[in-house]
């Protein structure tokens, strides 16, 4: 069993600009998802636990190919 004590998955645009960050650092105890959240430009905001996969299909999602 894999037991995760800290995540982040990162994404940012080709001018190392932040396009959305998940995590569970724990500094946002007033979000109801705490540890989890979602970083964008815009500030945290709650998000649930989020894995690789669901990250990597939220960008194909969002991007234009």
């Amino acid at each position: 069993m894999i037991v995760w004590e800290y995540l982040a998955f990162h994404y940012m645009d080709a001018e190392n600009n932040l396009i959305s960050r998940w995590d569970s650092a724990p500094h946002h105890r007033h979000l109801s998802s705490f540890p989890f959240h979602l970083h964008t430009p815009q500030g945290a905001q709650e998000h649930p636990a989020i894995t690789l996969l669901e990250v990597l299909s939220w960008i194909e999602a969002t991007i234009e190919l």
